[in-house]
């Protein structure tokens, strides 16, 4: 019982860590365009 709260516990750490890696690669992606939007307007 124990050890599949564990692995569980595990899986949604995991995926919760994954989400925001998503958010700051989106971000960064984000950041980007609008940087060559600017370049593009100058």
């Amino acid at each position: 019982m124990s050890r599949t709260a564990e692995t569980l516990f595990g899986l949604l750490q995991n995926k919760r860590s994954l989400r925001v890696e998503w958010y700051i690669l989106l971000l960064i992606v984000i950041e980007i365009l609008l940087t060559l939007y600017e370049m593009w307007l100058a």
